[in-house]
């Protein structure tokens, strides 16, 4: 598959300077309905883009209205371990997506391989306060914030699927 792992291994390959290459992510998310639980919190089950309602269009939603839903209890939010990635599910509609939490995982991985820096598209979408994406990856890359303190204002997760029931920095800079 196309992951960022291959895609910083595929620019050492080429000789990429690592202080040019932004670590890219996204302030939307990606939505399917009609999905069914199938025991596995509607993860790899057959849904419809279009028939997920969306902020602005079938099938995409603004980080801040997800996270909005996260917050008030609309939507569950899971962290799959095995896969390492955020996810909502309602029991209808299922969504990947980012939090300040995994945008910190990120961050650290930035900092780890040298890295230029973190973008989001589009700053528009991004809630503001502390569940900022943009304010979690500003306060570890250019304000020395710890981990743990970017972390702990992020939603927490519902449930965590996988893996060793623990979302923890490990999980994004020891990928294999």
């Amino acid at each position: 598959g196309y992951d960022v792992l291959t895609a910083i291994d595929q620019f050492d390959q080429a000789g990429v300077d690592r202080s040019k290459v932004v670590l890219g992510a996204p302030a939307y998310t990606r939505a399917w309905g009609d999905v069914s639980d199938g025991g596995s919190f509607g993860y790899q089950q057959p849904g419809r883009g279009a028939s997920a309602t969306g902020s602005f269009e079938a099938g995409v939603y603004d980080y801040k209205d997800i996270v909005d839903d996260v917050v008030t209890g609309k939507r569950d939010l899971y962290w799959d371990d095995n896969n390492k990635a955020a996810f909502v599910y309602d029991g209808d509609e299922w969504s990947s997506m980012e939090t300040a939490a995994t945008i910190a995982g990120k961050a650290a991985y930035i900092e780890e391989k040298d890295l230029g820096g973190m973008m989001f598209w589009a700053l528009s979408n991004d809630a503001e306060g502390e569940l900022s994406l943009v304010q979690a990856a500003d306060d570890l890359l250019r304000k020395g914030a710890s981990y743990s303190e970017v972390v702990n204002k992020a939603p927490d997760f519902d449930y965590i699927v996988g893996g060793n029931g623990e979302f923890s920095i490990t999980d994004f800079t020891n990928l294999v």
